[in-house]
Formats: structure tokens, C-alpha cells, sequence
């Protein structure tokens, strides 16, 4: 049976943001959306579907406002290098398809 990415998003969010509500995690549901974002991004990688990194894009911003806002500076240095460098793979990716 196969299931779509908006599907796995739209019945795994909720379940994971439930269960992370449950301990001190300030952001359960988004720490829950980026985690399964995450995971959706690995397997597109893995099919290799150059949209990956539109989606790794949206996850590393948002980790940076996150960290940012929490004032930690190291997670939020180390995901904006993250954010960028989805700029270069997206470009390195389209260069080989071209190529």
C-alpha cells in the first residue's frame, strides 16, 4: 500500500506533537512538523527527488528562528550554514541533471 507524503505528514504530526506534549518540550507540534518534514525530506533524498531541498529549506529556517529565539546561538549558526548550503545542493543537483 503506498502512502502519499501529505498523508504521512497529516496522520504523523499530530500523534508525534501528542506524545511530545507530554514532556517539557516547549513547541511540541512544531518540533513534531519539522521532525516529520525531516523524514520526508531523507526519503525523498533517497528517491532522489531534486523538491528535497525546497522542503530542507523550510525545515533549517525555521530550526534557525527557533534556536534563535531560544538564544542558542551554536544550533542557530550551525542550521543557517544548513539553510544555505540547501542553495548550493539545490544548485549542485540541477548542474549534474543538466550535465
Amino acid at each position: 500500500m503506498y502512502i502519499s507524503y501529505f498523508e504521512f505528514a497529516f496522520i504523523s504530526i499530530p500523534i508525534i506533537g501528542y506524545l511530545l506534549s507530554k514532556t517539557n518540550d516547549p513547541l511540541p507540534y512544531i518540533d513534531s512538523m519539522l521532525f516529520v518534514f525531516s523524514i520526508i525530506a531523507t526519503i525523498m533524498l533517497t528517491m532522489k527527488d531534486k523538491n528535497t531541498w525546497f522542503v530542507w529549506m523550510f525545515v533549517n529556517i525555521i530550526y534557525v528562528f527557533i534556536f534563535a529565539q531560544r538564544q542558542l546561538h551554536s544550533s542557530t549558526i550551525i542550521y543557517f550554514i544548513l539553510f544555505i548550503n540547501t542553495f548550493y545542493g539545490y544548485s549542485k543537483w540541477n548542474k549534474i541533471q543538466k550535465g
